[in-house]
């Protein structure tokens, strides 16, 4: 049992795993031996995606998609669903070209044409 983490989202190149605990994004340069708190996110964490470019964390939280770069959060516009709301609970960065950032949200009760959508400039 890795104590410092609940759940894994990935690794940068360098195999740094990152994760959450909580409301924190943690990252580990020791395969999970140790834990440290990158940052504390805006809202419960639904996923993480890490962009080793720009040394950038997404997180899909509070169906928003939230930047964490230079010490401070943003919120980046996503697609509205046909009900004018966001709907962000997932988020990859391509690993190759860093610019491309897929998101996705919910299509369960109701069709929803916003369901996946792509950015082609970091977000």
């Amino acid at each position: 049992k890795m104590e410092g983490s609940d759940g894994v989202y990935g690794a940068a190149p360098d195999g740094t795993l990152f994760g959450r605990k909580g409301r924190s994004i943690v990252t580990s340069g020791d395969a999970g031996a140790s834990w440290q708190t990158a940052a504390e996110a805006p809202g419960d964490i639904n996923d993480i995606a890490f962009d080793h470019a720009r040394n950038r964390f997404y997180v899909a939280s509070g169906e928003r998609l939230h930047a964490w770069e230079n010490n401070a959060w943003r919120v980046l516009e996503t697609p509205n669903n046909q009900y004018g709301s966001p709907r962000v609970s997932t988020v990859a960065v391509d690993p190759v070209m860093t610019d491309v950032v897929y998101v996705g949200g919910s299509n369960n009760i109701f069709t929803n044409g916003a369901s996946i959508a792509r950015s082609r400039d970091a977000g």
